[in-house]
């Protein structure tokens, strides 16, 4: 029986890969890659989001630990080391993802590369942001003013 916890996480992994789809093809495109750069370029950005995402679980499971965590001074500090070490280990695949794709890409391109996901980065977060134009807007009501006597 599949839960609906599990149907989610199925359409987020959907939703992921569609947009990891794109963003291939919009780089692949406006730096006009070669099949094998592509094809090299495309097989590292998947393995990278992989591990990315993995990560991501563990700092969220870890997170939930530290939320469930009650005044255990010794388990606390073992979770926030275990946070912290988990932060840098993603840190760390950022760089790693500077260093392949300037392997890859070459040093121009690699430029090129960081600017585009930067615009593209800023451009989600300006749709995801921006209100839904279809959707009444709805006023929220004048506050109520409450003295005390």
């Amino acid at each position: 029986m599949v839960t609906s916890r599990e149907t989610r996480a199925e359409e987020s992994h959907q939703t992921n890969h569609k947009f990891e789809d794109l963003f291939i093809w919009k780089v692949s495109d406006e730096l006009k890659l070669s099949v094998p750069e592509e094809k090299s370029f495309s097989d590292f950005i998947r393995g990278l989001n992989q591990k990315k995402s993995q990560l991501n679980d563990q700092i969220q499971e870890t997170l939930k630990k530290l939320s469930a965590t009650t005044s255990q001074k010794k388990a606390t500090d073992q979770l926030v080391a275990q946070y912290r070490t988990q932060l840098k280990a993603l840190n760390n695949l950022n760089v790693e993802e500077i260093d392949q794709i300037k392997k890859i890409l070459g040093s121009e391109k690699v430029a090129q590369y960081l600017v585009l996901k930067n615009d593209l980065a800023t451009q989600l977060k300006a749709k995801l942001s921006a209100p839904d134009p279809t959707k009444p807007k709805t006023d929220l009501p004048a506050p109520k003013i409450i003295e005390e006597q």
